[in-house]
């Protein structure tokens, strides 16, 4: 440093040090080694004004301590034999020279050290290394894909971890962070630049863990802290603290916790303000149409009791992000569509299977253009076709399918042609395509495609055009075909494992494709060598994509979301617009599909079907299927007992109607709408909120 406490010695010394052009390892070797000499100057000049430091040996202890601290710490130092070369400390910092700074700080008073660059790579090294590997974790806060305080939790989480110490360092000394840090149960916070004298001591918070593990019962672990804490106020009082402030650390700590409740209430007292002017303008325009139209107030629903919380979120959220009364109109009209369909009733039950196959695992279902009759296919070779109109109107009656047909392979998807109306196409594990006309009642195929070398996963016919399809397979390929043409017409090359395949029902040229990369793409069936939008987001693969109207892609990925992607956004590569939570989907297909009136279906590997609706991200309603009381579903599920769960969802095209079969057991269709509990339920649990 300059005469001024400025670091010009240190840069200077660099810039002088790093010529040459012997590669990057050679030229952070030098930048190490000159700020090693730097930090050696700065040591000198802080000695001469502070006084002689520890130096690095573990055994000497901070002089400003008071004498009875030094002998107890050097008592408990020998008993444990703990040196700083016997302590391995994990870096953390996501800025390459305060990582090499810290580094070398912590080199110099001989602590071993491992570097991460970010809270993702700390904890996979913490998982990795065997327990007692790291015996002190040093991470900034501020760090990109996993900051510090989540690290932070992640190790208190952990049973192998709680002993480790974790100390926290930032360039900001915020209130409110380091009340968090402190909360989560960081040993220290430092702010940067750290200095020696810092990292001098932190072996202390070592000492400290082993000795509260080899000397404190766990139940008493507790008291012990609290007599720690009143001996620290003690000596903070008594003016025994050398040069550290005068506040103590129980003061700043409830202050820290004042100001936080100070801005919460100032929170609150802002959302109130915000609450007060909408419910103003709610009842003008409530008063607007009601006098424009003749309606009539509706009555509260407990929907929007049940969901108060979530609500609450959303609307703080979003509302305030758009011009306010266009926005209070959008979540007007929602709201009331939750309030009217937030209920699943099964309307009939269907068994998949037959009297040689009672356990068919059906895998993908499909309803016509009319809505008269739906189609199932299952990996036990068999499509078959019911008449959905007389389901309707005998529910309780027994239900036979009124054509089926056996395949030679297992089979994956099924398809309607919406022009066509006795035509369905169904795909295999062969990577063949069939396609069967129902009305003539033959058992054979009219017609096999035959060009995919592995697993067919989805099909789909487009609504626009009667006689194209496209297939997606486990070769990375998409192929679209022409009912009038034995061959492939094109072959669009995907980066992985396609795992579904979508037409826009309102653009004929638009297809949507979800692969195993974790990634959709959206192509133009005229210009297919590369997607015209890359849909990003998903954390593993994407099993299913839909389109739920021109602008906005659905897809589902087995981490257990549904996204919703917006078209119109800016540039070829879309960040997800929405995310829908609440299902558990980490390992099977369990469908999706999307209703035109906003209503996205997705199953569950709880054997239970979610219902979301486009502007809420949690769902409005969910439906446990009945597994039925075979021994089987009692056990827990394994490869040798694979227990029910929903495998596909299939909503009406014209009325409210989902179609939902289930793994080994029966499928059922379930109406959505207005839940059933009376006013008087509604009234006491709304005594009970209060």
């Amino acid at each position: 440093m300059d005469e001024n406490g400025n670091p010009g010695t240190v840069v200077s010394s660099m810039n002088n040090s790093m010529g040459g052009g012997d590669g990057v390892e050679g030229m952070e070797q030098r930048l190490t080694s000159c700020i090693e000499k730097a930090l050696q100057g700065v040591v000198v000049e802080r000695q001469e004004h502070e006084g002689p430091s520890s130096g690095g040996d573990a055994r000497e202890v901070d002089a400003s301590q008071p004498a009875t601290d030094i002998a107890s710490a050097l008592a408990h130092q020998t008993r444990h034999g703990l040196r700083p070369e016997d302590i391995h400390v994990l870096v953390v910092d996501d800025e390459r020279m305060s990582r090499t700074i810290v580094s070398s700080l912590l080199k110099k008073c001989k602590y071993s050290v491992t570097t991460a660059e970010d809270g993702a790579e700390a904890m996979e090294l913490l998982r990795s290394h065997p327990p007692g590997t790291f015996h002190l974790v040093l991470t900034d806060v501020q760090m990109p894909h996993m900051n510090g305080l989540e690290l932070l939790q992640y190790i208190r989480s952990e049973e192998t971890l709680r002993c480790v110490p974790v100390v926290m360092m930032s360039s900001y000394d915020n209130g409110n962070v380091v009340y968090d840090c402190v909360e989560g149960g960081a040993e220290e916070y430092l702010v940067k630049p750290v200095t020696q004298k810092e990292v001098q001591r932190i072996w202390q918070h070592v000492l400290k863990k082993r000795s509260v593990a080899t000397t404190v019962p766990q139940a008493d672990a507790k008291m012990m802290q609290n007599v720690a804490l009143a001996k620290e106020v003690d000596t903070c009082t008594s003016g025994e603290t050398g040069r550290e402030s005068k506040s103590t650390v129980t003061s700043d700590f409830l202050k820290m916790m004042r100001n936080k409740r100070i801005q919460e209430i100032a929170e609150l007292r802002s959302q109130v303000s915000q609450l007060e002017k909408d419910c103003s303008l709610v009842e003008r325009i409530c008063g607007m149409e009601m006098n424009g139209h003749g309606g009539k107030r509706q009555k509260f629903d407990s929907a929007v009791l049940d969901k108060k919380k979530e609500l609450d979120n959303v609307y703080f959220t979003k509302i305030h992000n758009e011009h306010k009364e266009d926005a209070l109109k959008h979540f007007a009209r929602d709201l009331n569509v939750m309030s009217q369909m937030n209920a699943f009733n099964v309307t009939s039950v269907i068994r998949s299977g037959n009297m040689a196959n009672p356990q068919e695992m059906v895998c993908c279902a499909d309803f016509d253009a009319d809505d008269l009759h739906f189609a199932t296919v299952s990996v036990s070779r068999s499509v078959k076709v019911f008449d959905f109109e007389s389901m309707m109107t005998a529910p309780d009656a027994l239900q036979f399918p009124v054509w089926q047909a056996t395949t030679r392979a297992k089979l994956s998807s099924v398809s309607w042609n919406s022009y066509i109306r006795s035509h369905l196409i169904t795909s295999d594990y062969d990577g063949c395509v069939q396609l069967w006309d129902v009305s003539s009642g033959a058992t054979n195929e009219l017609t096999q495609f035959e060009e995919h070398s592995k697993r067919i996963w989805s099909i789909d016919f487009s609504r626009l055009d009667p006689l194209q399809f496209a297939s997606a397979s486990d070769d990375s390929t998409v192929r679209l075909w022409n009912l009038q043409q034995s061959s492939s017409i094109d072959c669009l090359k995907t980066p992985a494992n396609a795992c579904s395949v979508h037409f826009c029902p309102f653009k004929a040229t638009t297809l949507a494709v979800a692969c195993a990369n974790h990634n959709s793409y959206i192509f133009d069936t005229r210009k297919t060598a590369s997607p015209i939008a890359v849909l990003t987001g998903a954390s593993r693969a994407v099993s299913y994509v839909r389109f739920l109207d021109r602008h906005t892609v659905i897809g589902a990925s087995t981490d257990n979301t549904v996204r919703a992607w917006n078209l119109d956004t800016e540039g070829d590569v879309v960040p997800p617009a929405e995310e829908y939570n609440g299902h558990a989907n980490e390992r099977n297909f369990v469908g999706l599909s999307v209703h035109q009136d906003g209503f996205i279906a997705t199953g569950s590997e709880d054997n239970s079907v979610c219902c979301y609706y486009r502007a809420f991200p949690f769902p409005i309603t969910q439906h446990m299927i009945d597994a039925g009381d075979s021994e089987s579903d009692k056990k827990p599920m394994s490869s040798n007992n694979p227990r029910t769960f929903v495998s596909s969802v299939s909503w009406a095209r014209h009325s409210k109607h989902l179609l939902v079969p289930t793994v080994f057991s029966s499928s059922q269709v379930l109406r959505v709408e207005q839940s059933s509990r009376t006013q008087s339920q509604l009234q006491t649990e709304t005594l009970r909120q209060r």
